[in-house]
């Protein structure tokens, strides 16, 4: 009785902090600035756009319909934020599969806050792209949670009364980005594929899945605007028409291997040291009984995952990219220890992990984030946004690692993951929090100046943590004037809000 009620003080002081990270989120997601494409959405051109079926603009039905909710509604906007992040903690708890292991919730926590600063402006900050780029992936998620036995023996046990729901998710899911469509309905295809083959047995919540997916994906892909992108007259989104092996090669080394990998610092930094305590592990358990071959894969793998971790100390903690290496070999260079790193992750998860199923949803995840990045090495231009997707399925892997190397909880750890998830939830609400008051003062301003024809306006700092929040053409000028219902000719200057302040 006495272990009994510890565990339930344990638990209730674990709620309350997970209550008080949730308001902190909360706070955070209503302080984001509207930018960019936001004024546009939120604004007459959005009505237009949706007045035109969103023709030869772009095929993301359920993502524009989003965006327009949400750019005209702050609270809603803020709650459906927090919900989505609260979301994908939860089902990634769930997919890896530890009952209410707080080191894998706590973790998950902090590689989300810890998400390359370039992608959360993009992807969670800014509400054009959070409405395109982050339901998505939280629907593929559920989606793996409900499949997560596929790779064991026992079999799937979806209820019929799922089968709607599962055919709209597919529907709706097929209605957001575009490479992540694609992967949608490769993903249903082969969750069909594999257990009709394994099992010999269709899941007809599946099957209505993969139905959806393709509907979807048809409706998107009718869009005029992808005719016009392939035939290469789109002013801003092209498919490379060169060599398409010598594309990939190139955006790889220029972009990709930057975006999907080296980007990701304090992830990958967690990454090599699981590695490290899995081949331990290892070793240590079966020093006698491994074959040669392992321990000289698992030697070549742990040599490569320490030149790789070095590297991203050098560059990111020492600040020393280019320091010896001209930028265009560093490239290749990077390039090769990224695709060496991967290899060698792939090694020793296939040798180390013992448990079958484990390792096959593991080298599951870790294709599917190949397959959605794939389509981004034809796809001209691409921005961190893109890669919202690809990094949630890192921490999933993550996680899974997490879930192998620690056997058991320690309340210590528990303890330190709390105050760094905390520390982190303080430093982003600062950010975001004085960009909201600046906001707000410029806001008030525009409200009681609406008539004028000349208006000086504080630009809201800290650009780098949101997607262009200040206009900077004669486009989003005239967008920000809609926005806010300023006289389109009304001229607008923006300075430093220090200087603002004292005029």
């Amino acid at each position: 009785m006495k272990k009994n009620h510890q565990v339930n003080k344990v638990n209730k002081v674990y709620r309350g902090f997970y209550l008080l990270l949730f308001i902190m989120v909360l706070m955070i997601s209503y302080f984001f600035p509207y930018t960019h494409d936001d004024w546009a959405w939120g604004s007459s051109i959005g009505i237009e756009r949706l007045n035109s079926l969103f023709d030869n603009y772009n095929g993301r039905w359920v993502g524009n319909l989003l965006v327009m909710f949400l750019t005209r509604n702050r609270i809603m906007r803020a709650i459906i934020i927090a919900l989505s992040l609260v979301a994908i903690v939860y089902l990634i708890q769930k997919i890896v599969d530890r009952k209410n292991n707080k080191i894998i919730i706590l973790s998950a926590i902090i590689l989300l806050l810890t998400m390359p600063i370039s992608v959360f402006a993009q992807a969670v900050a800014w509400t054009s792209g959070f409405a395109n780029y982050v339901i998505p992936i939280i629907i593929i998620l559920f989606y793996l949670y409900f499949n997560k036995n596929l790779f064991s023996d026992e079999n799937i046990e979806i209820k019929n009364r799922w089968i709607i729901p599962f055919a709209l998710l597919g529907f709706i899911n097929s209605l957001f980005v575009e490479h992540a469509t694609l992967y949608n309905v490769l993903l249903s295809i082969v969750v069909i594929l594999y257990y009709l083959i394994r099992k010999h047995k269709i899941v007809l919540a599946n099957l209505f899945y993969m139905i959806g997916s393709i509907l979807g994906t048809v409706l998107m892909f009718s869009n005029e605007a992808y005719h016009t992108i392939f035939q290469s007259q789109d002013t801003y989104r092209a498919i490379e028409q060169d060599n398409i092996i010598i594309r990939f090669f190139r955006t790889f080394i220029n972009e990709l291997a930057d975006y999907l990998i080296y980007r990701n610092v304090f992830l990958n930094i967690i990454l090599c040291l699981l590695a490290f305590v899995l081949i331990f592990k290892f070793f240590k358990k079966k020093p006698n009984k491994m074959k040669e071959w392992k321990k000289n894969i698992l030697k070549i793998s742990t040599f490569v995952i320490a030149v790789f971790l070095s590297y991203i100390l050098y560059k990111n903690v020492i600040g020393g990219a280019n320091v010896f290496i001209y930028k265009k070999y560093r490239l290749y260079l990077e390039a090769i220890m990224a695709v060496s790193f991967a290899i060698a992750l792939v090694a020793v998860v296939l040798i180390t992990i013992s448990d079958r199923e484990r390792k096959k949803r593991i080298l599951f995840e870790a294709v599917s984030i190949v397959v959605l990045a794939a389509p981004l090495l034809i796809v001209n231009p691409i921005g961190p946004r893109c890669f919202f997707p690809t990094y949630i399925l890192f921490v999933l892997i993550v996680c899974e690692l997490l879930d192998i190397a620690i056997e058991k909880e320690y309340t210590f750890v528990n303890e330190i993951l709390c105050m760094i998830s905390l520390i982190f939830c303080v430093f982003i609400m600062f950010i975001y929090g004085y960009c909201f008051k600046i906001e707000t003062e410029r806001i008030n301003y525009i409200n009681n100046h609406k008539l004028e024809m000349e208006l000086t306006l504080p630009k809201i700092p800290f650009v780098k943590y949101m997607q262009v929040p200040n206009p900077g053409n004669e486009v989003f000028i005239h967008r920000f004037k809609l926005f806010y219902g300023l006289n389109t000719n009304a001229e607008l200057n923006f300075v430093d809000y220090k200087e603002w302040k004292e005029k």
